[in-house]
């Protein structure tokens, strides 16, 4: 068995069976409007003979076409608690008006861990400051 772990405990997973992990973590810091800022984090796996690249790549395919009047604002690499990452920028149009995304992608152990920050697209600088405070105090526990 393997133990299986979240915030208020663990579990053991029995034996014989093949797991994914596609837990999904969402946190938001409310303001006047609903959410001021929201934090999604989602795990995806990286199949074999895939890298992270394509599984960043299908990502990004589904966001162009499930989002309104997505708009790709830019991705490039980066490094997230050591690790190389990639990131990538969107803008899409929600009923109430254009949301700004950023999001990391972080190899851990066969899984893409995708990290979103969220704001309204004029609050875009005040979300990328907040990630970057939220990255730099992240740390990954041991596998």
């Amino acid at each position: 068995m393997t133990a299986y772990y979240i915030d208020e405990g663990a579990f053991e997973l029995p034996a014989g069976l093949d797991y994914v992990d596609r837990s999904i973590h969402v946190l938001e810091a409310p303001g006047a409007n609903g959410a001021e800022l929201g934090l999604l984090i989602e795990r995806r796996p990286i199949p074999a003979g895939k890298s992270l690249l394509d599984v960043v790549t299908e990502i990004r395919e589904e966001q162009a076409t499930k989002l309104r009047g997505h708009v790709s604002l830019g991705e490039g690499e980066r490094i997230v608690s050591g690790i190389p990452s990639l990131e990538t920028r969107l803008r899409w149009r929600h009923a109430k008006g254009p949301v700004y995304h950023v999001q990391v992608h972080v190899p851990l152990g066969g899984t893409c861990l995708t990290m979103t920050a969220s704001s309204r697209h004029e609050r875009r600088e005040a979300c990328d400051a907040w990630l970057e405070a939220l990255l730099a105090t992240l740390r990954f526990r041991p596998r």
